[in-house]
This record gives C-alpha cells, structure tokens and sequence, in this order.
C-alpha cells in the first residue's frame, strides 16, 4: 500500500470515533422537533455552528465529508464510484435548465468529479465530446430526447441508466473487494426499484430495456418479462436470485425495502473494520458517513413533518458503530 493511503487509513480511524452510533440516532428520535435535534447534531459536530435549517446542515455535512476525501488523497477519481450521482444529477440539471431556460446555479451539486459549471458550459455549447467519455453520448442522447419530445421522464431515464452503467463498470474494472461489491449491489438494488415502479405503472418493455441496467446477479430479460407480468412475479424472480431476502421487505413496503439495501450493504462495510491496512477502510468511511447523514435526513425530515415516531424508526439504517 502507499504511504499516501496508509497516512489516509490513520486519519479515518480517528475520525471514526466521531460517527453517530445507534444511541445517538435515539437521542434525536427524543427531539420534539427539527430545531431541538439540529442543536444536539452541533453539538456532535455537524456543520459550522451557524446553520439553522435543516437541509443547511445535511448539506454542510455531505460537503464536509467529501472535502475531508478530497484532502485525504490526491487524486478523488478513487472514489469516483460515489461521485458519479453527483455528475449525472447536474448533467440533468444542466440539460433541462438550457432547454427550460432556467438558471441552474441554485440545483446544482458541486461535488462530483466534473465542476458543474463545465458540464453546463459543455451543454450549453452542444460540445459533448468535451464531457468524459461515460457522459458524452447520454448527455447528447438524453438533450435531443428532452429537446424534440419535451419527455422529462424519459430523459431522466437515460441520464439514470448511464449513471449506473458507469457504477457497474467502475466496479467491474476495481482490484477492491468493497468497491466491486458496492457497484453490482447498487446497481442490482436500482433494477429492482426501477421494475417494481414500471410493473406498477404499467409502463412498456421499451421503457423498461432502457431503464433496467445488465448486471451479473440478475437477468435483465427475466427481470422485465417478471415486471411485464405483475409484482407477484417479480417476487417470484427475486426469491431464486441473490436477493431473495428482498422479497419480504418489499411486501412490507418501497421504503423497507430501501432500507433492507442500505443495511445489506452496511453488513458488507462493517468488515472492513477488519482489513486495517487496505483502502477498503477508506471506502468503508466515506460509506458510512453518508449512510449516516441519511438517517439523520430522515429523522430531521420526519420532525419537520410531525411525523409518528415510529414510522421514522422504520425508515431508520443500521449504523457503523
């Protein structure tokens, strides 16, 4: 290993100490309100100390974590796998903003691997080809769509799809366990939503071909020809892939079943607590942080909304430590 991961290893295991632990998920599940659990995530030290809104201090957080990524090491492609939503979710923005006529500035999210404002200026000049490779053909792909059919939906699609498709190949590509892990995962994980929704909606093979991404673990044929048929033969797809036990938090609901992937996942970070001196850990950090600021998304999110506390503990993940 180089000395620039081992430096980056130590700095995580001090900073480990730090994420929120199951107990302190209780603590802001005993708030009364948003306001009351921001003061308590300050005092544990989220944000700047100067936040008063709840999406202010998510976002500080994200920032945060991925400033504190790009100082550990020099070049941030290493963790390209994560930050790839982040490029496409302004790709997205730049398209539908330059068709729409809209200022983007305010929707963009800048930490991904690309400055957003080159992705828009790239757009806005229709030079694809000066986009990376894995987003210059769905950029030109998903801009014409939008352009000539104004199909939002279908857009997104495409921009979707090849967002995953980059994941898969990241990780297929990846000498690291976590990171070949961490991408069929999520991309089988994104298949599944996706033919649950267009089972539900009724929408058509088509449709489905170019949402629904190829993967090792499952079929994309099958997975369609079950979506085609109804949600009781996706079940019964599922229940003979390695997402099996997927199948009972999808009869509960769509956000159990969100919350079945992140602590699936979870289960594959807690290892890397036992491969100290590997990048893994690294990995394994960034992982957890944001699986992390998700919960207390959720939790901030339910207070705001007076929601019953125990549908907040539903929706609530697995932590770290």
């Amino acid at each position: 290993m180089s000395e620039e991961f081992i430096f980056a290893i130590a700095r995580i295991r001090s900073r480990e100490k730090n994420l929120l632990s199951q107990t302190d998920l209780e603590q802001l599940m005993n708030c009364h309100t948003a306001n009351e659990c921001i003061r308590i995530l300050i005092d544990k030290g989220y944000g700047n100390g100067s936040e008063t809104l709840a999406d202010e201090i998510i976002n500080n957080e994200l920032d945060n974590l991925w400033q504190f990524m790009r100082e550990l090491v020099d070049d941030i492609e290493n963790f390209a796998i994560m930050l790839y939503n982040y490029d496409f979710h302004n790709l997205k923005v730049a398209i539908k903003s330059i068709i729409t006529n809209i200022k983007p500035d305010k929707f963009f999210i800048n930490r991904g691997i690309m400055p957003a404002d080159k992705i828009y200026k790239c757009i806005e000049n229709r030079k694809f080809s000066e986009l990376p490779d894995y987003m210059s053909k769905v950029a030109e792909k998903s801009f014409d769509i939008l352009l000539k059919t104004h199909d939002s939906q279908l857009c997104d699609v495409i921009i979707d799809s090849g967002c995953l498709r980059q994941i898969l190949k990241t990780a297929e590509n990846s000498k690291e366990p976590l990171l070949k892990y961490y991408g069929e995962f999520t991309v089988a994980c994104a298949n599944i939503k996706t033919a649950v929704r267009c089972s539900n909606m009724n929408k058509s093979v088509e449709f489905m071909k170019e949402a629904i991404v190829d993967c090792k673990t499952l079929d994309k044929n099958k997975l369609i020809q079950s979506a085609c048929r109804g949600i009781d033969d996706i079940y019964g797809y599922l229940s003979v892939t390695d997402y099996a036990k997927a199948v009972d938090a999808l009869k509960i609901s769509f956000s159990y079943f969100e919350k079945w992937c992140d602590n699936t996942l979870m289960i594959k970070i807690k290892e890397e607590k036992c491969n100290p001196f590997t990048f893994g850990a690294v990995l394994a950090y960034a992982m957890a942080k944001e699986t992390e600021i998700k919960a207390v998304r959720i939790i901030l999110s339910g207070k705001q909304n007076s929601l019953d506390d125990n549908v907040i503990k539903e929706r609530l993940r697995n932590m770290y430590v």
